[in-house]
């Protein structure tokens, strides 16, 4: 092992020995400025960035924020008069969380100014949940102009933006808290999910959820979750019915799996007269066909009577009559009446019939079924269907919807279902031609990531070419006849100095001139010119 550092130090020495002077001070350099450059950047990012948390703000809400965010080691200011309270951008959501447990400024008095004073070091994140905690606040504020709402609390979940080229499903959601001094009418509760829903994009009014603060379910994402719901006239009642009746009978049929695809018209007669009557029935005794009387009235009458004693007539008396003469007859008679009135068991029916019953006798069902024969267009050319003849030429020959005989059973289903004798069902085969899939070309979705490759390579190959040793030929400059007579002139002063006799290059100088006077002239003729000029 310690062989390996050995060889590898004297690896490192020996490449750096391989640069010149100039370049190890210009690596020191850079090297040096690097450091220096990351430690003003780490001072600079560790310093806190302050930003405001909440305005207006009482000295007692001051006072108990300030004694949680030194607890839990948040930075934090206060300015203006302890009014203001500031809060390093870093930890505003750890503030805003401990805050709001505590029941101190809640997140509700976040608002759009708060939103956009950012600064540079806010992170893109941060700054969007930021504006979208303030467009919460801001549509709560506005449901809390309706009649009847105390407070409202809105929470939206955003789609992930943060998704791949191709994927383009992007589905939000929201729930509302109200918090109401009174009932808030159903009507109410559609009007603050439209506008729920108008306000958010990316929001269908199936993925909105309304509560009361009693966790009392007040809309579950469906205009129609009540029969009752958002009617304000017969019209809207008798549409709302209608509606009911034709997804009832759509999911029947679909659930059969024979059709793929069904449209339900329901007609509805609803009667929306109010029509109450009241009927009476006496008991019968048993063996009776007439009830008991309600009144007895009894009237009897007896009597009796006693003859003359002779025979009534012209016959002659055989004897002759002794005064005096008794009476010949008598009669006796009485009467009895009996005036009773009685009380019958009955029963009492009365029958109040509702606003808006259904008529089926009057009411009609119409449905259309459709069966999908799909044509596919790869398969008809591995078939060789599509040699003698193009894709739409097939197409336009047998785009033709056939007729399909409907099964009894279908519409005693309907029947059932609706409670509707009038049902009317028609059936058919509709075709459905499916083209070959093109494969799309997924490069482009890798061509973001070539070019931050690429850069990274381009980098890496400049800082290499930077730091690559570069041979450096160091060119001796031309003497100037100035610089040749000091150069002289000072080679004479150490020659006397140290010796009396002539050096050897100045023996070969004077030897040099004594047999070449012309071209001596003509160098010192060409320095001439070169300085005049």
């Amino acid at each position: 092992m310690p062989e390996f550092i050995t060889n590898f130090s004297n690896q490192i020495t020996e490449y750096w020995n391989k640069f010149t002077r100039t370049q190890k001070l210009q690596i020191i350099g850079i090297f040096l400025a690097s450091v220096a450059a990351l430690v003003v950047l780490a001072v600079v990012l560790s310093r806190p960035n302050m930003i405001i948390y909440a305005e207006n703000v009482t000295p007692d809400q001051m006072t108990a924020m300030v004694e949680i965010l030194t607890a839990n080691e948040i930075a934090h200011r206060y300015e203006d008069g302890a009014s203001t309270l500031y809060v390093d951008s870093r930890r505003f959501q750890d503030a805003k969380l401990l805050l709001f447990e505590q029941g101190i400024l809640s997140a509700t008095t976040f608002q759009w100014k708060e939103a956009f004073n950012t600064s540079l070091t806010t992170s893109s994140d941060d700054r969007a949940m930021m504006q979208q905690l303030a467009f919460e606040n801001e549509l709560g504020g506005l449901i809390e102009l309706i009649d009847k709402v105390k407070s409202a609390r809105v929470k939206i979940v955003l789609p992930d933006t943060e998704r791949f080229v191709l994927q383009q499903d992007k589905v939000a959601s929201a729930s509302v808290i109200l918090t109401t001094n009174g009932e808030l009418t159903e009507d109410q509760v559609y009007g603050i999910a439209s506008f729920v829903e108008t306000a958010v994009d990316n929001l269908s009014i199936g993925n909105i959820k309304i509560l009361d603060s009693n966790a009392k379910l007040l809309f579950n994402g469906s205009n129609d979750s009540s029969i009752f719901g958002s009617l304000n006239s017969h019209m809207d009642y008798r549409d709302a019915y209608e509606a009911k009746y034709e997804r009832t009978i759509e999911s029947l049929l679909l659930a059969r799996g024979e059709f793929d695809d069904a449209v339900v018209g329901v007609n509805l007669k609803i009667d929306f007269d109010s029509v109450s009557s009241e009927s009476e029935v006496y008991s019968i005794a048993e063996g009776e066909t007439e009830p008991y009387p309600t009144r007895v009235y009894i009237y009897e009458s007896t009597g009796t009577s006693t003859d003359a004693g002779g025979i009534p007539g012209t016959d002659t008396n055989a004897d002759t009559p002794t005064y005096p003469i008794d009476g010949g007859g008598g009669s006796e008679s009485e009467v009895f009446i009996s005036d009773k009135d009685l009380v019958p068991n009955s029963t009492i029916t009365k029958t109040v019939r509702s606003i808006g019953s259904i008529i089926p006798e009057d009411s009609t069902v119409t449905v259309t079924l459709n069966k999908y024969i799909y044509h596919r267009q790869a398969l008809l050319e591995e078939q060789g269907v599509l040699e003698e003849t193009t894709w739409e030429q097939y197409q336009e020959d047998n785009n033709v919807r056939n007729s399909v005989e409907v099964d009894p059973n279908i519409v005693q289903l309907i029947a059932n279902a609706s409670n509707i004798d009038e049902v009317f069902v028609m059936a058919y085969e509709v075709p459905v031609f499916v083209d070959t899939p093109i494969v799309e070309s997924r490069v482009a979705d890798y061509i973001p990531v070539i070019i931050i490759i690429l850069m990274i390579a381009l980098l890496g190959y400049a800082v290499y070419k930077g730091t690559e040793p570069v041979e450096i030929t160091e060119v001796e400059p031309e003497l100037s006849v100035e610089d040749m007579l000091a150069t002289t002139k000072s080679s004479d002063e150490l020659e006397a100095i140290e010796y009396d006799g002539k050096s050897e290059a100045r023996v070969q100088i004077e030897r040099f001139v004594d047999e070449n006077p012309d071209a001596v002239a003509q160098l010192l003729r060409n320095w001439l010119n070169e300085d005049w000029e």
